[in-house]
């Protein structure tokens, strides 16, 4: 056998090339065709994704608009109005731990006692020797409550001492 005829290739002038010759041109089409295929499908769906993201858009800010009116509005209506405050009460039970998570809350009957005497005393003792209660009122939406106590010089707010409960 000659060299050409082992490649699969003639150099007669008008032969036919041989079928693996046919095959391994077609290859680098199919493979054209994939890659073409492939960018079309990555380009539909970054197309899909940005109308999906242009209407969660448009949903969100009319929910941001609509919702966020209501949340204010139904603030006000269940707002409770300064008479009914009781700062005494109030400063007992952030004393006792109401606004603390679940798991730094006195755990056991005992340790619940303790701390319940303790609130009871330590309020007692702070606010024989007199005390001042501001509320402050922010467009009737929520109040903050400050306690100042006269023998201490010392103000407790909404935001010290993890008092959250005097936000009312």
């Amino acid at each position: 056998l000659s060299r050409e005829a082992t490649i699969g290739r003639s150099t007669r002038p008008g032969a036919q090339p041989s079928a693996m010759a046919s095959s391994q041109n077609d290859v680098p089409q199919m493979r054209g065709d994939v890659l073409t295929q492939a960018a079309a499908t990555a380009l539909l769906v970054v197309l899909f994704a940005a109308i999906l993201n242009a209407i969660a858009e448009a949903y969100l800010m009319i929910i941001y608009m609509v919702a966020l009116p209501l949340l204010f509005v139904f603030a006000i209506q269940t707002c409770p109005d300064f008479e009914s405050f009781d700062s005494k009460k109030e400063l007992k039970r952030v004393m006792r731990g109401a606004d603390l998570p679940p798991e730094q809350q006195p755990q056991g009957l005992l340790r619940k006692g303790i701390t319940a005497v303790t609130a009871n005393v330590a309020t007692e003792a702070a606010t024989s020797l007199g005390y001042e209660t501001n509320l402050y009122n922010f467009l009737g939406a929520f109040t903050i409550a400050t306690f100042e106590y006269q023998h201490c010089k010392r103000t407790i707010t909404g935001s010290e001492h993890s008092v959250s409960g005097l936000i009312w």
